[in-house]
């Protein structure tokens, strides 16, 4: 039945792939054990592209059996047809995609005093209009009632995405509406081990005739230099998205004419033809010139990223799709065809998503929602393999886990403060309120961090670095009335995240690069007065260093979103997490409003040197405990999932964790042994050294000479018997170290290396 498989299979390994086609066919769950080296990952290939085959060969005869029964028909009998897209349900991938192309362009023109266009971090007016986030007709207890959208689901990859990029992900970059077949999902915790998967996929006949596409972040598909330095992962998305953002400027015009390097070069070389100052000069542009750029640049499809911008064009990204599917390659590879073929793989692998028989993911990519729908996977009719799926469970608890310290929150006060100022007079009370709202909650939870007796509660003392549930937490900061549900919504549909930090990053350049314009035109001695003027700039933050804490953009750009995360996670129930205070140190409350290492002045860092802790004056932890509620959406979601690993022991903790509302027939179990007979196994375990003295090997004896010397002999002894080789593990590197010392000075290493071949690892 497993032809494909590339060597005759064991017995244990044509049971194992069995168990795995009956689950496939009955539509079951299953857990599946199969210890490190049986050949799991080949047993999974084989049975499920086995079934995936099957699955597709009698879907096709299905629906050639039933054309051929409506061909026999006369006309007049034949099921009359709607045109494809007018029945359609109104929530379909289409209506999305065109809410999302009138959402990125916004129906005003807001331009601030230097030219910048502003209208992308508007709120519309047509979003979460009605009550305010503190409305009063409902109780507290019934506002916080878990609804039955996920408002607390959030991805750290894809959530900065911007209703402009995703528009662009759609149209420009591609992305297919829905896929018609059935796929398989594969899914492992690193990129390594979804290269393995096809490294062993080369070794069936499926290699030639399988589809597949491997998807990741941003930070492991960039081929972009200059964002891919940036290393952190909140980091390169903003900055791809700020690309994006500054789409059809004259550098991105000319980043597609010449190259990336080319332009790198010539984007230095203008600057040293200048003096330094080609940037300078271009801000003093007259307001009037850079209005008309930027109405200019709205209605430009040239994308401020050379990868995107030299291959706008479809008919490129098509020619994409089919090298992605032509055979099957892994994340490294894309990455390097992309950067072969000068188009991003990031956006240019979605493409392939719909049309591939084999979709490789990482955990964070399956497991949320917003990832999903980022990247095009979905569910629904697919098989989904979680591969060592003993990380499984922390996976999903960690994706869910939040966490933000009182200096993000202090960011975030300053960050939503200088929006509110900016765009107040152009909201409408209701986005008004909540952008007051967010403000206050930053600020009360900031508070509770650096003071926590500022909150009048009787229970302050011990809520100093202890557990809370999330209406504690809500009550005890005095953030009860407010409409968490309400407020989460208006966050997520209106990407406040995107819209605070993109506005928080542009009033950053815009100060700093004012700072210059005045430095340069009234020379060093004017310096004191240039301090003065950054605090006029326009429509910018207030930058004085006291105020501020040298806020840079980075910083606020993890800020908000470290904020908002945490403020969605305040949306799930008591029972679900619980949320753990650790506040700033009694004996440092100066730590709170210390800021990134690295981002201050070098007098700033001397004089704070001892008031910067790790954690930046204390943070507020929300810990996700309830697995199965988020797994339980994406079992009612896919056809069939699969948990393969080495062990899932306990089983039955597990399953109770993952599929507590399953039927018991759906779940399937299977365990199975090594492909080494037990008759060519021996266990055997050592108590004393060949002299008679126990071999007691604590820690604390560790460094005794006689028991090292014991060891050594008994070993001595072993490798003159075993006539092949031997492998010996010790419980730490330094431990071998020590091993090896003490034999070197007795010569018993020696007398060992001539028995046997020595070889050390980890040395």
């Amino acid at each position: 039945m497993f032809a494909a498989f590339p060597y005759t299979p064991y017995g244990i390994q044509q049971q194992l792939m069995t168990n795995m086609y009956e689950a496939l066919q009955s539509n079951q769950f299953g857990l599946f054990e199969s210890p490190t080296g049986t050949g799991k990952t080949l047993s999974v290939i084989c049975s499920t592209l086995k079934w995936l085959e099957n699955e597709r060969l009698s879907q096709a005869a299905a629906s050639l059996e039933a054309g051929g029964e409506e061909t026999s028909l006369p006309d007049w009998m034949r099921p009359s047809q709607s045109a494809p897209g007018l029945t359609d349900a109104p929530q379909t991938a289409a209506a999305k995609h065109a809410r999302a192309r009138k959402q990125a362009v916004p129906n005003q023109v807001l331009l601030d005093e230097e030219g910048h266009d502003l209208s992308e971090f508007l709120i519309g007016d047509n979003s979460a209009a009605g009550k305010g986030p503190s409305a009063t007709s409902a109780s507290g207890a019934a506002k916080r009632r878990a609804p039955e959208v996920d408002y607390a689901s959030t991805s750290s990859e894809d959530e900065a995405d911007t209703p402009a990029a995703t528009a662009a992900a759609y149209e420009a970059h591609g992305v297919a509406e829905k896929h018609k077949q059935p796929q398989m999902i594969f899914c492992s915790r690193t990129h390594s081990q979804l290269s393995q998967f096809v490294r062993e996929l080369h070794r069936t006949r499926y290699a030639d005739s399988t589809t597949l596409v491997a998807v990741g972040s941003r930070k492991a598909l960039c081929v972009n230099d200059e964002v891919r330095r940036l290393e952190e992962l909140n980091h390169i998305n903003e900055r791809c998205l700020d690309l994006q953002r500054n789409k059809g400027s004259s550098s991105s015009r000319k980043a597609a004419s010449l190259g990336p390097e080319t332009f790198a070069t010539a984007v230095e070389q203008e600057g040293m033809d200048h003096g330094g100052q080609g940037y300078s000069n271009s801000l003093q542009k007259t307001s009037q010139q850079r209005g008309s750029k930027a109405r200019q640049k709205r209605s430009n499809k040239a994308s401020g990223c050379f990868f995107l911008a030299a291959k706008k064009d479809a008919a490129s990204w098509e020619s994409f799709k089919e090298l992605v599917l032509a055979a099957p390659i892994d994340v490294e590879e894309l990455a390097n065809m992309g950067r072969k073929q000068k188009i991003c793989p990031y956006y240019g692998c979605r493409r392939a998503v719909p049309s591939a028989d084999v979709i490789l993911a990482p955990y964070s990519a399956v497991l949320m929602p917003d990832a999903r729908e980022s990247l095009g996977i979905q569910l629904e009719g697919s098989v989904v393999v979680f591969d060592e799926a003993h990380n499984l469970l922390d996976a999903i608890n960690g994706a869910h886990s939040t966490a933000v310290s009182a200096w993000q929150l202090m960011s975030v006060q300053r960050s939503l403060t200088a929006y509110y100022e900016r765009f107040r007079i152009v909201l409408n009370p209701s986005n008004a309120q909540h952008v007051k709202t967010m403000l206050q909650i930053a600020a009360t939870l900031h508070s509770c961090l650096v003071s926590p007796g500022s909150q009048g509660s009787s229970t302050t003392a011990s809520t100093c670095g202890s557990v809370l549930s999330v209406n504690d937490l809500l009550f005890t900061a005095n953030l009860d009335h407010i409409n968490m549900f309400e407020l989460a919504r208006w966050v997520k549909d209106n990407k406040m995240a995107y819209k605070v930090s993109g506005y928080t990053a542009l009033a950053v350049e815009q100060a700093a690069g004012s700072v210059n314009i005045h430095a340069k035109q009234k020379g060093k001695e004017a310096a004191g007065a240039v301090v003065q003027d950054r605090n006029k700039v326009p429509g910018s933050l207030n930058f004085a260093a006291a105020d501020m804490g040298q806020l840079s953009a980075r910083d606020g750009v993890s800020a908000i979103h470290a904020f908002v995360a945490f403020l969605l996670s305040l949306t799930n129930p008591d029972a679900d997490g619980c949320v753990i205070m650790e506040p700033a140190s009694s004996s440092n409350p100066a730590a709170s409003t210390a800021p990134a290492a690295g981002a201050q002045s070098n007098q700033t860092a001397a004089g704070n040197a001892e008031a910067a802790p790790a954690v930046r004056g204390g943070r507020l932890r929300y810990v996700m405990l309830n697995a199965a509620r988020h797994f339980g959406r994406l079992l009612t979601s896919a056809r069939s999932v699969l948990l393969v690993s080495g062990t899932l022991a306990p089983i039955d903790g597990l399953s109770a964790q993952l599929f507590p509302d399953i039927d018991p027939q759906r779940l399937r179990q299977f365990e199975c042994g090594h492909v080494v007979p037990a008759e060519q196994l021996l266990v055997v375990s050592v108590g004393k050294g060949p002299s008679g003295k126990a071999l007691n090997l604590r820690h604390d004896n560790r460094g005794d000479h006689a028991k090292q010397d014991e060891l050594g002999q008994l070993l001595m002894n072993v490798a003159g018997v075993v006539p092949e080789g031997l492998v010996v593990f010790v419980p730490s590197f330094s431990y071998l170290e020590q091993l090896v010392g003490r034999w070197q000075e007795t010569g018993l290493l020696a007398r060992l290396q001539m028995c046997k071949a020595v070889f050390r690892c980890g040395c």
